[in-house]
C-alpha cells in the first residue's frame, strides 16, 4: 500500500488512485489516522511549510515520487463508505477517507500582495 509523507514527517495511507492530480489542483485521498481529529489532519495540510515538498511512498516506505508546488490548501471531506475494492469472497470493501484538495499558488495574487507591500514601504520611508 502506498503512502502519503509531509514534509514536517506525517505519513497517512493513501488509498488505490490516491493521488489525482487535474491541472492546478491536486487531491489526495487517504485513510485518517484514527488517533488525530479532523482539525488536526487539517492543520498539517494548511501549513505552507508542511506541504511545500510531499512524498509518495511505497510499502517498504521508499520514495517513489515527490510532489511539489502544491502548497495551497483549497479544503477537505471525510467521505464514509469509500470503496476501496473487494474482499476474497466478492464483498465490496468500503472504508472512511479524508479527501485533501491542494492547488497551486496564485502567482498573480502574490505579485499583487507584493507589490501592495513594497508600495506601502515606499510611502512610509517618504512620510506620507
Amino acid at each position: 500500500m502506498e503512502s502519503l509523507k509531509l514534509s514536517g514527517g506525517q505519513i497517512y495511507e493513501l488509498v488505490a488512485n490516491g493521488v489525482q492530480e487535474n491541472g492546478d489542483e491536486i487531491n489526495f485521498v487517504f485513510i485518517p489516522d484514527s488517533s488525530k481529529t479532523f482539525e488536526q489532519v487539517e492543520a498539517e495540510f494548511t501549513s505552507e511549510s508542511n506541504t511545500e515538498k510531499i512524498y509518495v511512498l511505497d510499502s517498504a516506505n521508499e520514495v517513489m515520487r515527490s510532489i511539489v508546488g502544491y502548497t495551497q490548501y483549497k479544503g477537505m471531506k471525510k467521505e464514509p463508505g469509500y470503496s476501496v475494492g473487494t474482499d476474497e469472497d466478492g464483498n465490496e470493501k468500503a472504508v472512511t477517507v479524508l479527501i485533501v484538495t491542494m492547488s497551486k499558488p496564485d502567482l498573480q495574487q502574490k505579485y499583487a500582495d507584493l507589490q501592495s507591500a513594497v508600495d506601502m514601504l515606499i510611502l512610509d520611508q517618504l512620510g506620507a
